[in-house]
């Protein structure tokens, strides 16, 4: 069953399923009424409630740290640590309590910089069993430096990254570096002994994101 809720500046899209397993997707646009459709489908397919989540204010609430922004005299704002307190103290239990779900198994999914989002999260919250990261922005000044430095939760059961097969094909020289950065971020995680899968997609990062997403949501939700 497809429902939408509004709290506070945020759009919720619910795809609901009846297990006990929810998977938050953290996208930079309201979906389409395909989009939608999309979601239901995969909810039933993988008996998951889906929450598509937009709304937010996308280089402020994802990035993980000050950094100088990708087009001149812009910064990336480094409010990654109150959107996370904002999910785990207010928006889980909005879209949650209506659900009454007690204790629900819960995975977050995230595209390009709500991806760094999503592995950062991973290593500072225990609050999620699977975490998939589609076109990930592990480019992101210092990131795979500060994922050596620090441990992934161990509630975490399974990491997911992608990338389009051309994305390091930009002319921009931080993000160029995306392909050698997400793969030294696998590694290190991996090293923890924690199950991760690192493939890429045809296409660049700005390629059609329903079959990437598809994609995520069968490595993190399909069970072994």
């Amino acid at each position: 069953m497809l429902q939408t809720r509004i709290y506070h500046s945020l759009q919720f899209d619910l795809a609901t399923a009846g297990s006990d397993r929810i998977c938050y997707m953290l996208m930079p646009e309201a979906p389409s009424k395909d989009e939608l459709k999309w979601l239901d489908d995969m909810s039933a397919r993988f008996d998951c409630t889906l929450v598509h989540v937009s709304g937010f204010d996308w280089d402020d609430s994802f990035s993980v740290w000050p950094a100088e922004g990708l087009k001149k005299g812009e910064w990336f704002k480094g409010s990654a640590g109150m959107t996370l307190l904002g999910l785990l103290t207010d928006y889980f239990p909005f879209v949650e309590a209506p659900l009454k779900i007690a204790a629900p198994r819960r995975s977050l999914v995230g595209i390009s910089l709500s991806g760094l989002f999503a592995v950062w999260t991973a290593h500072k919250s225990d609050a999620f069993s699977e975490v998939a990261s589609v076109s990930g922005s592990m480019w992101y000044d210092g990131f795979p430096e500060w994922v050596a430095k620090h441990k992934v939760s161990p509630s975490v059961r399974k990491v997911y990254l992608s990338l389009g097969e051309r994305e390091k094909n930009t002319m921009n020289a931080r993000v160029a570096k995306v392909e050698d950065a997400t793969r030294e971020v696998a590694e290190t995680i991996a090293a923890q002994q924690i199950p991760v899968v690192f493939e890429f997609n045809p296409g660049t990062h700005f390629s059609a994101p329903l079959p990437r997403l598809e994609k995520a949501l069968a490595s993190i939700l399909s069970e072994a």
